[in-house]
């Protein structure tokens, strides 16, 4: 046995000798290498066609909602669809991107845009038996991607998110021209700023002030650890929906902190015990809709699609405590009409306790009404009601109505006698009138309110 081993050995070694002494086994082998290599670079400089450009990247500013203020400041409204508010890394406390990096990239500031070690093992995950996987904790599994390979995908939508060789091909390499861009600080600030936390909440701040009420730069570890939990999957992991998996994936985020060593293992432990939001905390919609909906058409005139992606902040001259000053007696003035004896239309109490609240329904079978506050001295809108509800009806009663304007009409009617030179003393008469109205109409006579007619009078006393 030994000796056919060292047989086989020997001819091995002689075979081997033979060829390197052959020369056109090595021009083969060259020419073999060559091809392959430029096929490869040639592949790699065509597989991204579509990609953004290095000056694309230089020049990538994230979409930004557009945000309606009152005339405090109060932020009243967003316009747009990714609500988001970039706040730089600086202001933040160091454990917050240190949550995102512990969870999502270990080695973010060892690595220039992508982890072989990660990648590694995120295959051995996807081929290996699942028992093995799971036996293995950390050390198997994952998605491979590093933070820069995840700001490229949610960066430039060519990139895609489907799982394919092709779309990680495209994201390393747009990840390795923002590693030459962008220095690492700046790419986390671009990632925490860019990615989606669920209902349409887009980078930290937006999620801060939705979540817990509060900026991006007073999170505490707890919390920062819970805003880098729910970026792995938003929907599924978002504590108000499903608080759970919030709670065990934010718990997993503390743990890597500690082996991280952004945190001690007591410091964590403390942490945990830190409540979980159950609702929203901040709300913006609802506030003055109609009024709201009138500065969007507005701005939109002016500004396009410009208005729901460049972060825009509109001022305007709304008065909150007038507003709710205005919706208050609107509805009341309107449910003291509905209580009169004799009233037989819908109630608006009792349509809503069956109604969906949020269908939009046109036409509303209830008593509807409108109201506008001016500032007499600048024509400055203070309130604005268009009506009961903005969710049944976005028709706006305040601006959109046609109606007939009755006695306030009389105020332009002296206004513009005045105004062309005819004297306050000048003899009008206050008499009944019949005025025909055509053919086959009855003739119209109007009357005072009093059905008393005062006669001659001054324009003064008119």
């Amino acid at each position: 046995m030994v000796n056919d081993v060292s047989e086989l050995f020997d001819r091995l070694m002689r075979s081997i000798k033979w060829a390197l002494g052959v020369p056109w086994l090595w021009a083969a082998a060259l020419f073999l290498l060559a091809a392959g290599t430029g096929f490869a670079a040639g592949a790699w400089q065509n597989l991204c066609a579509d990609c953004p450009s290095v000056a694309q990247i230089r020049t990538w500013e994230p979409q930004q909602t557009s945000k309606v203020f009152s005339h405090d400041g109060t932020l009243i409204a967003e316009l747009g669809i990714e609500r988001r508010t970039p706040v730089s890394i600086h202001a933040l406390p160091e454990h917050v991107p240190q949550a995102f990096i512990a969870v999502e990239d270990r080695r973010f500031y060892r690595h220039r845009g992508f982890d072989l070690l990660g990648i590694t093992r995120a295959a051995l995950g996807r081929v290996l038996p699942a028992p093995i996987v799971r036996m293995s904790g950390r050390v198997l599994g994952g998605g491979g991607s590093t933070i820069t390979q995840q700001l490229a995908r949610n960066m430039f939508e060519t990139i895609g998110f489907e799982v394919r060789m092709e779309r990680k091909l495209k994201e390393l390499q747009v990840a390795l021209e923002l590693e030459r861009a962008y220095t690492k600080d700046q790419i986390l600030e671009a990632y925490m700023n860019e990615i989606n936390f669920d209902r349409g909440w887009y980078g930290i701040q937006t999620a801060s002030r939705n979540y817990f009420g509060k900026d991006a730069v007073d999170l505490n570890p707890a919390e920062a650890a819970m805003l880098a939990a729910i970026a792995n999957r938003p929907a599924f992991y978002n504590p108000i929906r499903n608080p759970e998996n919030g709670l065990q994936r934010r718990n997993l985020v503390l743990d890597r902190m500690v082996q991280a060593d952004f945190l001690t293992r007591d410091e964590a432990q403390d942490w945990k015990a830190w409540p979980l939001p159950e609702s929203r905390a901040q709300a913006a919609e609802g506030i003055a809709p109609y009024y709201v909906e009138w500065v969007r058409q507005v701005a939109q005139a002016r500004f396009g699609s410009q208005l729901y992606t460049s972060g825009l902040q509109i001022h305007t001259h709304l008065d909150l405590a007038m507003q709710r000053a205005a919706e208050t007696a609107l509805e009341r003035g309107l449910d003291r009409i509905e209580q009169r004896p004799g009233f037989s239309h819908p109630r608006y109490a009792e349509h809503m306790a069956q109604a969906d609240p949020a269908e939009e329904i046109g036409n509303t079978p209830y008593l509807q009404g409108a109201l506008i506050a001016i500032d007499p001295q600048t024509g400055a809108v203070k309130a604005l009601v268009g009506g009961r509800d903005f969710n049944h009806s976005r028709f706006d009663r305040a601006r959109q109505a046609r109606r007939q304007p009755g006695s306030s009409f009389k105020t332009f009617v002296y206004a513009a006698a005045i105004s062309t030179g005819i004297p306050a003393s000048h003899i009008i008469s206050d008499n009944a009138i019949v005025l025909p109205q055509g053919p086959g109409l009855p003739d119209w006579s109007p009357r005072n309110f009093d059905n008393e007619f005062s006669g001659d009078m001054t324009l003064r006393e008119a």
